[in-house]
């Protein structure tokens, strides 16, 4: 019997959240295993998000690995990969200050903030912090949402995946406050997947933005905290976030008419039947299996 998508998806993603909750009652080790805290990091990742979610694609068989878009993007893709960069920084800051004047704090935008706090990073275990809390949660991460959960819903439309598959993403990380930010992360590691073809692609943009929230962030929050001209800081970001943006979808209006030039077909499945793609959208977002999962995440939102 076939199982569908919208079912198997949320699912997978359920477990992985579940996974990820019982791995949390292990921080207190962690924190005292010393030497050990990166290797087990790591060990965490892979439990929770890399082993499960490479069952899943098994499940599928050999036939759905071409839809992961685990391939390398041409040389072209990385004015857009920069320019997404430069918007999920751009954006990240201008929400976390929206909030901040509105009494809120959406915090480091992190899942592994609880064990590398602001200031912690020195040159001597740079390295190991590059690939614990930038690489790896950047490929684990991208492998599950950006590949797995993105063509699992194209045939609901591409709206509708990129939309579920942020969504999703934004659940992950258990924090209401910036959910918001991790949404606005996954539309745009959503786009440039569709733009350069490529998951990779989204990989190189989540680690450099991962980067940026290791050893930029906290003094880019220093800076925003001791502002005397508030007004004018946020007036700033707004031009400078509209700017990038205009020149992400300029470039993009480029790699798509090479595309059209190039008569190059989508890489993704079109949807198909006479339903409309409202219709699909809500029948993705109402499927019992992705309420299930939103349950699943309130439940444990309210419980931290």
């Amino acid at each position: 019997m076939k199982i569908k998508s919208t079912f198997s998806a949320p699912l997978l993603c359920a477990v992985v959240y579940m996974l990820l909750l019982l791995s949390g009652f292990a921080d207190a080790l962690l924190l005292m295993s010393g030497d050990s805290i990166y290797l087990s990091v790591i060990v965490i990742q892979l439990l929770v998000i890399i082993i499960p979610t490479i069952f899943y694609v098994r499940l599928k068989g050999d036939s759905f690995l071409p839809r992961l878009r685990i391939r390398l993007f041409s040389a072209d893709k990385l004015i857009i990969i920069l320019l997404s960069v430069a918007i999920m920084v751009l954006g990240s800051l201008l929400l976390n200050t929206l909030f901040s004047a509105m009494g809120f704090s959406a915090g480091r935008f992190s899942l592994y903030e609880t064990y590398v706090p602001p200031g912690s990073v020195d040159f001597s275990n740079a390295l190991y912090v590059i690939v614990t809390f930038a690489l790896l949660p950047a490929l684990a991460e991208e492998f599950l949402f950006r590949s797995v959960i993105l063509a699992e819903y194209e045939k609901t439309g591409v709206l509708s995946a990129i939309f579920m598959s942020a969504f999703m993403f934004s659940m992950l990380h258990f924090n209401l406050a910036s959910f918001p930010i991790y949404f606005f992360c996954g539309v745009i590691l959503a786009f440039v997947t569709y733009a350069a073809r490529s998951v990779l692609a989204a990989v190189v943009v989540h680690f450099l933005y991962n980067l940026f929230g290791l050893f930029g962030q906290a003094y880019v929050n220093n800076v925003i905290a001791q502002l005397q001209h508030f007004e004018l800081f946020v007036i700033i970001l707004v031009l400078a976030f509209l700017l990038v943006l205009f020149l992400i979808f300029s470039e993009a209006e480029r790699i798509y008419h090479n595309y059209a030039v190039s008569n190059k077909s989508s890489d993704y499945v079109t949807t198909k039947g006479r339903k409309s793609k409202i219709a699909l959208f809500l029948e993705a977002f109402l499927s019992p299996a992705f309420l299930m999962c939103l349950l699943l995440y309130l439940i444990i939102i309210a419980g931290l």
